[in-house]
């Protein structure tokens, strides 16, 4: 039951994401990730290296920002699971994809 109401609360947070333009532009460049979203929010950033969870990272901000880097010295080469929940307003935003780092 629970994993349904998780999935319920995730799966409207990405439309709510999409409906209100407010999905971040998370783009691999050469010296890091970047993350910058349409107006500043507080966010927390999971990444999940797909092949080793040791790898893990967590991201917090509770201070409102439009733009990330997380330089590549963080992060190892590979598949990567991008998952960042963030807020602005009141209104909870999820984004969610897979990216490959080189």
């Amino acid at each position: 039951y629970e994993k349904g109401q998780t999935y319920d609360t995730d799966y409207n947070a990405r439309r709510d994401a999409k409906n209100d333009n407010m999905l971040p532009a998370v783009k691999v460049g050469k010296n890091g990730l970047s993350i910058s979203f349409p107006r500043p929010v507080v966010y927390e950033i999971l990444l999940r290296r797909l092949a080793d969870s040791h790898f893990d990272k967590a991201y917090k901000s509770d201070s409102t920002k439009s733009t990330v880097i997380i330089p590549f010295t963080d992060l190892p080469s590979g598949s990567w699971l991008v998952r960042i929940e963030y807020k602005l307003e009141q209104q909870d935003y999820l984004y969610q994809n897979k990216i490959l780092l080189p």
